[in-house]
């Protein structure tokens, strides 16, 4: 479908705000990381970009190859395009892990990741 409404319903059931963006169905482009990785990049800037604009606070993955993508590249996409994002992304199961009990640290999402997740932890405790 071209408005999923899954990972939106998941998050909302979880105590999440899903924020309504058009880049729902967007590759980031890891498939061509290794033919390409100005093409990958660029479509990874994009989806940042989309879902910065959009309001969200922190991008939710339904993909684990797009968590570690997108996560994992944030600096050189910053390099790359001269911009400033520091928005934390997270594969879904990490936050229904802490909704179902587990602390952040246990799910690893204080160390787990590339990029800063300290204004997402602020939010979950």
């Amino acid at each position: 479908p071209e408005n999923p409404q899954l990972s939106d319903n998941l998050m909302k059931a979880i105590g999440a705000e899903a924020v309504d963006w058009p880049f729902k169905t967007e590759c980031c482009g890891t498939s061509l990381i290794f033919q390409d990785v100005n093409t990958t990049l660029d479509m990874s800037r994009k989806v940042v970009d989309v879902a910065t604009k959009a309001g969200a606070e922190v991008i939710v993955t339904a993909c684990p190859v797009c968590e570690m993508n997108l996560d994992m590249r944030m600096e050189s996409i910053n390099n790359r395009f001269k911009t400033n994002y520091h928005i934390p992304v997270v594969y879904f199961t990490e936050l229904m892990a802490v909704a179902l009990g587990s602390t952040p640290q246990e799910v690893g999402i204080d160390k787990g990741h590339c990029g800063s997740t300290q204004s997402l932890l602020a939010k979950i405790g």
